[in-house]
């Protein structure tokens, strides 16, 4: 899932492999919480979120 941080920062790989981990083998009493499917996780760090926080040029402000 984070194949270039695991090559540019293993040890903050590490922790992400570890938290990963606990949520997939410990119960969380929080009701509203929902977790994201591994495909929304992987593409909610793509190309799709390199956009300008503006928004899309012509739809600005």
């Amino acid at each position: 899932m984070i194949k270039v941080t695991r090559q540019t920062d293993p040890e903050l790989a590490a922790l992400v492999d570890e938290e990963l981990n606990r949520q997939e083998h410990n119960i969380e009493m929080i009701a509203s919480e929902s977790t994201a499917p591994l495909a929304v996780m992987e593409l909610s760090g793509s190309v799709f979120t390199n956009k300008t926080l503006e928004g899309y040029p012509g739809k600005r402000f």
